[in-house]
């Protein structure tokens, strides 16, 4: 049985097991390639976060949306494994003619969520609102998702939007499934002042004017 006292550097991803628990900060971490130097394991895992991390429930059941925000404010890469995530709380939106959103990300740079394999649910008791909302923010990303509101049968007037971006530049949006649930004029998409964005593979179905 290794130590951390005897052997106190992972190699790769393999790691290295040792005899009892320790803070990831007192460990080293080296890649294993040529010219790689040691860090611990704790600065190599914060590199990216999860909202596991944070508490989210990935059964469906509890409200995610505190957990979310919270691992939004490490402006890193955030992580959403594969799983159903109940959104059924909302905050005001940052201008008068938006709607609420449930997560409201503001202020970011090089802020990435990926969410492949994840399934996003807006909760019945949730208002006319938008699942998210980048406001502010330079070199943004989501990728990966399914979408599924909670209204249906809503007219012009009343948007129900998947996404929402305003003064953003620089984003990037792929693989993402906006399901059911979504009316309104602006149902996939509503947006000001957007500077060079990409939208790749997304998929929208059985959204718009009184679906």
């Amino acid at each position: 049985m290794y130590s951390v006292n005897t052997i106190n550097t992972l190699r790769g991803m393999g790691g290295i097991p040792n005899s009892g628990a320790t803070s990831s900060a007192g460990i080293l971490y080296n890649q294993g390639g040529t010219g790689a130097v040691n860090r611990t394991v704790q600065s190599k895992f914060q590199e990216t976060v999860s909202i596991l991390d944070f508490g989210a429930d990935p059964t469906g059941v509890v409200d995610c949306v505190d957990a979310f925000m919270l691992g939004v404010q490490s402006n890193r890469t955030l992580l959403v494994p594969p799983g159903t995530y109940y959104l059924n709380t909302t905050v005001p939106p940052p201008f008068d003619y938006f709607n609420n959103t449930c997560l409201l990300m503001q202020n970011l740079t090089n802020f990435h969520v990926r969410a492949e394999g994840a399934t996003f649910n807006v909760g019945d008791s949730v208002a006319f609102c938008g699942i998210f909302h980048f406001n502010n923010c330079t070199n943004v990303s989501w990728v990966g998702g399914i979408f599924n509101g909670n209204k249906f049968g809503s007219i012009s007037s009343n948007e129900n939007t998947c996404m929402a971006l305003t003064s953003v530049v620089g984003f990037y949006a792929a693989n993402m499934w906006i399901k059911s649930g979504f009316g309104g004029i602006g149902a996939g998409l509503v947006g000001d002042w957007i500077v060079d964005a990409i939208f790749e593979n997304i998929r929208m179905d059985d959204i718009g004017i009184a679906t």
